[in-house]
């Protein structure tokens, strides 16, 4: 098995689905620890307070053309009862 040692560090969610695209890739894994953390807030946009943009490649976009999997992924504590109607559906 070959596994790539290519990378894009960027926050352009566009250009980092595209460039994962481009690289043909069978598969894509993310992970782990608290990729997929999410906190509902008053008065701001639904996931301003992510140590990352939003969208982000971790939460494996459906754009991606490679089968995707997430290993020993987290969102720590969330409750989707907690989350509004658009919250639990980008999750």
């Amino acid at each position: 098995m070959y596994i790539s040692s290519d990378s894009i560090t960027t926050d352009n969610h566009s250009k980092a689905i595209d460039w994962s695209n481009s690289q043909d890739y069978d598969i894509l894994i993310t992970g782990s620890d608290e990729i997929w953390k999410v906190s509902p807030t008053e008065n701001q946009s639904y996931f301003s307070n992510l140590p990352r943009p939003f969208p982000n490649a971790y939460f494996l976009d459906p754009n991606i053309s490679a089968m995707k999997t997430a290993y020993a992924a987290s969102a720590n504590t969330v409750d989707l009862v907690d989350l509004d109607e658009l919250q639990q559906e980008k999750l």
